[in-house]
């Protein structure tokens, strides 16, 4: 069956409920149903402790892994086809990316057109920065009635029990946290936004690495909280672009692997690629002799610029002759 009709439901109701089920069934997943039952019936819990919308927690719920009857071989294939963008990471980790096709089969076809309800679906694997209470709650929700294809066995069971006690954020950061601990022991490449999820939390819940509170430290920003980035191609030595961090930005970097920083004009953090897909590896952080800027050596994943150009330095303003360029002679 090719992709498209796997994505395409025969038949619709236009109850979410009927019509998600039905899809799941004829395609021979009966397992994920179950799955979404359990995951929902969690969510409603975790919404009405949380003071979360318990309707928006139901709905994401029952949604949230209905893309399930892609095989992991071709979700990649999947995503590609639908035009959604796709980074190194979630190539090289494509378990992720079936919250996307997800949020795409219920927007397309399921009637679901809230944009909280959409997202929280669409990072509900790993989390993300700045994600929203419903984010955590339907997180929390999966990670507690877990697929039963799954191929580990949490371990954060008691860590988490405990956590609930405190706050929604401990108990995404309970998990996240185990996941960040054991990842070594498990054999895993943790996403990216994962890992910038985790970083957001830890620094909220006071439980940041030293090391990051050390960096911050050593760098002299400006009266705005910022100190300019100079991004430099590691194996060429081209200079691609001139950004700005904060300590949000610099610490998603070092926690991610991956270029994060602030943009003056949305105000916002960004994390360079993440709508392109041309992402940015980092191979280490210098600060120059004044510790007022921060150069960022980086394997690139595509272009720099947002024009496609290689490089943000394409605009020639001065080009030195050879005489001008001969140094003098004394």
């Amino acid at each position: 069956m090719d992709v498209d009709q796997l994505l395409t439901p025969l038949h619709l109701s236009g109850d979410t409920v009927t019509d998600i089920t039905t899809f799941l069934v004829e395609r021979g997943r009966p397992e994920t149903v179950a799955h979404l039952k359990a995951v929902t019936e969690e969510a409603e819990r975790l919404a009405r402790r949380f003071a979360v919308d318990p309707a928006q927690a139901w709905l994401a719920g029952w949604l949230h892994d209905v893309a399930a009857i892609v095989p992991a071989n071709r979700v990649v294939e999947a995503a590609e086809g639908l035009g959604i963008v796709l980074t190194p990471a979630d190539r090289a980790i494509p378990q992720v990316i079936h919250g996307r096709l997800s949020a795409w089969l219920g927007e397309r076809w399921f009637g679901v057109t809230d944009p909280l309800v959409l997202n929280a679906v669409r990072c509900h694997s790993t989390l993300r920065y700045g994600a929203t209470d419903l984010d955590k709650t339907l997180f929390v929700a999966d990670k507690t009635a877990l697929d039963p294809t799954a191929d580990f066995q949490p371990g954060y069971a008691a860590d988490l029990a405990a956590a609930l006690d405190q706050s929604l954020d401990h108990a995404a950061f309970a998990i996240l946290n185990w996941f960040v601990r054991e990842r070594d022991c498990l054999g895993w490449r943790l996403h990216p936004d994962l890992l910038a999820a985790h970083a957001e939390l830890a620094h909220r819940l006071g439980r940041a690495p030293a090391a990051w509170g050390e960096a911050e430290a050593r760098v002299k920003w400006d009266g705005q909280g910022l100190a300019p980035a100079i991004v430099q191609d590691a194996h060429t030595g081209a200079v691609l672009t001139l950004a700005y961090m904060n300590r949000t930005a610099l610490r998603l970097t070092l926690a991610t692997g991956e270029t994060h920083f602030w943009s003056r004009s949305r105000r916002e953090i960004w994390h360079k690629g993440r709508t392109s897909g041309h992402t940015q590896s980092v191979t280490d952080l210098r600060l120059d002799c004044d510790g007022d800027a921060i150069l960022v050596r980086v394997h690139p994943h595509g272009p720099a610029c947002h024009t496609g150009a290689e490089t943000c330095f394409f605009i020639s303003l001065y080009q030195a002759d050879d005489m001008t360029n001969t140094p003098p002679r004394d």
